[in-house]
């Protein structure tokens, strides 16, 4: 379907949901969103075409650099755990 995103969000929590559950539904829409971008897109495709293990790498570092950078611009309020979730992945991948 046009517009309809691949990526399947969880369900949204109750009001009465803890915070921790809140922000990170929140985060999971913002990265959702992110998902969607153009930028980021070109930016996944080109690490998934990497040809070798350090262009794959270094690819994937940009990748998620700029889809981190565009979580936190659609929902400043996760930014605290979108910084979390990045620094792990970046350290996954040998930075």
């Amino acid at each position: 379907m046009p517009g309809t995103s691949e990526n399947k969000l969880p369900p949204q929590p109750p009001e009465t949901a803890d915070p921790d559950t809140k922000e990170e539904y929140r985060f999971e829409v913002a990265k959702s969103k992110a998902l969607e971008d153009p930028e980021v897109k070109r930016l996944k495709d080109k690490a998934d075409l990497a040809s070798t293990d350090e262009e794959s790498r270094v690819a994937l570092r940009a990748y998620n650099r700029a889809l981190f950078e565009k979580i936190r611009k659609l929902d400043p309020g996760v930014s605290d755990y979108a910084n979390q979730i990045e620094k792990a992945m970046l350290k996954r991948l040998g930075e």
